[in-house]
């Protein structure tokens, strides 16, 4: 059994185009985080990363509540 302890903190910047009040279209682009995995008895590994990758380019459309 592998016990360790790991968590994230991760970003994705973007923008949301209104339509009218309730829809919106939205587009993201990379993603900056931080990234921490610790095994029981071993030392962490802690990753921090910036990604503007052109092929991570995201698109959708929401409805909002309001």
């Amino acid at each position: 059994e592998a016990n360790y302890t790991s968590f994230g903190v991760n970003l994705r910047p973007g923008l949301d185009y209104f339509v009218n009040n309730n829809w919106s279209f939205e587009a993201t682009i990379g993603q900056f985080g931080y990234n921490s995995f610790k095994p029981e008895g071993g030392s962490s590994t802690d990753n921090f990363g910036i990604g503007l990758n052109l092929n991570s380019i995201t698109f959708g459309v929401k409805y909002s509540f309001k």
